[in-house]
């Protein structure tokens, strides 16, 4: 799985790739040994803190669609939108767990995220302080990805009347 498609994306798009579109052999050779030799340990896990403000797939940022098409396991509320799941790898393994349940969450992370996984944890509301210093506490690698600020929708209408047009145009003109 993801260990297999790490090997190749720094096989074909890192110094490999390169020494060999230079014709350096010796580099080539190195590289593969080096890659070889790297595949051989394993490798570190880390979760990512996602928290989605809007149901809206299209307003998240590019690190978080980043992150769920790298993601090898999904940790999410039941509150998290199926048109934001959809963006994750489709071999992802998803989890769901229950909005307020932070020790079955923590321990998914955890769990995963020691087995050498890039793990996400989406949270439909807010993020959990819990579970972030529960993995912490843990030594394991995290980040909290930013997230766009929901948009605020009122009953009023959006557009100027043209009152308020001409009272805009009359304040610039004085």
């Amino acid at each position: 799985g993801s260990r297999r498609r790490s090997f190749w994306q720094r096989f074909f798009f890192g110094d490999v790739r390169e020494a060999f579109l230079a014709k350096d052999d010796c580099g080539f050779r190195s590289g593969v040994e080096g890659l070889l030799a790297s595949e051989a340990h394993p490798r570190q896990g880390r979760v990512s803190f996602i928290t989605i403000n809007s149901d809206d797939p299209e307003l998240m940022t590019l690190k978080a669609q980043r992150k769920l098409v790298e993601a090898d396991v999904i940790v999410h509320d039941h509150g998290v939108p199926a048109a934001i799941l959809e963006m994750a790898r489709r071999d992802a393994r998803r989890v769901t767990v229950p909005s307020h349940d932070f020790n079955t969450a923590e321990t998914f992370l955890i769990k995963d995220a020691r087995a050498g996984d890039r793990v996400v944890r989406l949270f439909h509301v807010e993020s959990s302080l819990e579970e972030t210093v529960a993995v912490a506490a843990e030594g394991i690698a995290f980040e909290t990805v930013p997230s766009v600020a929901a948009p605020k929708r009122s009953g009023k209408a959006t557009s100027p009347t043209i009152d308020d047009i001409y009272e805009t145009v009359l304040r610039a003109a004085s």
